[in-house]
């Protein structure tokens, strides 16, 4: 970061000899390169890693970039050129090296191919290249020398020799939740939304085959359920998952249904793909009973059941809201909008009550997909910000887009009242109100609680009952997957 600091003219505002030209600006990254070259020796490789558009004014242009490149090749020192865009030195572009969904794949290839044109040093393409077949088209069409597929690795480090094997289409996709690179930015191991073992080496220890298989009965094909069937399939063990809607999912295919998130789609495809070929028994529209699964005889069971929106007036601890009966305002959580494909609104108020990186995940998802219909959406929440919970490499891009249909956000602000079609703010620091009228739905986001009641009833009738994922507390995507890993290990 320091050296980009000298190279742009957009933090560089010297004026002595390592400020103003771009002989001047490239004067210290040529003096580090000469120590680095001299103390390393031949036999080290040494490469630069340079942003070739950092798209903010008075920075490094493509022009600029291309002739920083020529200097660098003919110092003789560098071995190759890793080109990205964007500065860290800007408060978005800093956001733009980790592109998430729904950023293009690929993003920054064009840029490495203008590069690759004036130099004859090897370059590095980045930036949301997650498939092989996309990798492989870069290197064959001539764009870059060499793809560099980190958060591909981080959601499946076997991708090499699953291709080796003639294994492709078992890599995990990557699909741009960015949970690993938040995790690392925060200081914390690396995670990925869909591949527990990651950042868990000493935790999940490699998997060893039963030698004495059991019949396990999952219960539930959401996140969690389906990561215990597969992993528990994997050991050799019979098992058998029962979901009761007609498609597997649970609520991360609600959130995949929203404009920006569908590619978190792959992950449910993904495990469906997987479990076909591990031979394991998927029941839809299956609702179970205590009954129907003691009927089974298993001998484990898993409850993945996960949870549900708790709905206004529905629990003693869920914020008072005072109405009228005269009040025609639709109130609905954001699952029954994701649910639903064909609503017509005009007018919604997206009350995020409960926030968190989860919670704000929907609701923000379903703000999205309401003022993509056309709708005037505002976003009423609490917290200091609308999505504060949410990381930056996630909000910054999610700000941009719920901004750009228009959206109003309302922090420091509660929902407290409806009267007709008017929705009634209070500022929870001033107690000042606010009216909102013409409003013609309320959508509230107030958290999810636990569908926890086969799990107890079992208990007492079956030996070796296991709970997990959002039936054991609502969590993350990522942390519900880590659950379904866990418990498949211990079986």
């Amino acid at each position: 970061m320091l050296i980009a600091a000298f190279l742009s003219g957009y933090s560089n505002h010297r004026n002595d000899n390592y400020g103003g030209s771009l002989d001047n600006r490239m004067r210290f990254l040529l003096e580090v390169l000469e120590t680095v070259s001299e103390q390393a020796g031949e036999g080290v490789i040494i490469g630069v890693r340079l942003s070739a558009d950092e798209k903010v004014e008075g920075g490094l242009d493509l022009t600029q970039a291309q002739d920083i490149a020529k200097r660098l090749e003919s110092t003789g020192k560098i071995h190759y050129i890793n080109v990205i865009s964007g500065t860290n030195l800007d408060r978005f572009q800093r956001w733009a090296h980790w592109p998430a969904t729904p950023a293009p794949h690929g993003l920054f290839v064009d840029l490495a191919k203008n590069i690759k044109e004036v130099v004859n040093l090897p370059v590095f393409t980045v930036g949301r290249i997650t498939e092989i077949t996309h990798a492989e088209k870069i290197i064959s069409d001539g764009s870059a020398d060499m793809v560099g597929m980190t958060r591909a690795h981080i959601a499946d480090p076997n991708i090499v020799s699953k291709i080796q094997q003639g294994r492709s289409d078992d890599i995990r996709p990557c699909v741009g939740a960015n949970v690993c690179i938040s995790k690392l930015l925060e200081g914390l191991p690396i995670r990925c939304i869909h591949n527990p073992e990651a950042g868990r080496v000493g935790e999940l220890k490699p998997l060893v085959s039963t030698h004495q298989p059991k019949k396990v009965t999952v219960i539930g094909g959401g996140p969690s359920g389906l990561e215990a069937a597969r992993v528990t399939a994997l050991k050799g063990h019979s098992v058998e998952i029962f979901e009761r809607q007609s498609i597997l999912g649970g609520q991360l295919r609600q959130w995949a249904t929203s404009p920006a998130m569908d590619e978190l789609m792959k992950i449910i495809e993904w495990q469906e793909n997987q479990l076909k070929k591990l031979g394991v028994k998927v029941y839809t529209n299956s609702e179970m009973n205590p009954d129907k699964v003691v009927a089974l005889e298993p001998n484990s069971v898993v409850i993945a059941t996960g949870s549900y929106p708790i709905s206004i007036y529905s629990r003693p601890w869920i914020p008072d809201l005072q109405g009228d009966a005269s009040s025609n305002l639709r109130i609905v959580t954001p699952h029954e909008v994701l649910e639903s494909k064909n609503d017509t609104v005009k007018n919604a108020i997206i009350w995020d009550h409960v926030g968190g990186e989860s919670g704000s995940q929907m609701a923000l998802s379903c703000a999205e997909l309401i003022a993509k219909k056309g709708a005037k959406v505002q976003i009423v929440t609490p917290n200091f910000s609308v999505g504060e919970d949410i990381h930056p490499t996630m909000r910054t891009p999610m700000y941009e887009r719920l901004f750009s249909y228009g959206m109003n956000f309302i922090p420091n602000n509660k929902v407290t009242k409806i009267h007709q079609d008017n929705v009634i703010t209070q500022n929870v620091f001033s107690g000042k109100e606010s009216v909102m009228s013409d409003v013609d739905m309320l959508v509230t986001c107030l958290g999810n609680e636990a569908n926890d009641s086969i799990y107890h009833s079992l208990n007492s009738k079956l030996e070796n009952v296991h709970i997990i994922g959002d039936s054991l507390a609502p969590r993350t995507v990522e942390s519900a997957m880590a659950d379904g890993a866990k418990i498949a290990r211990k079986l």
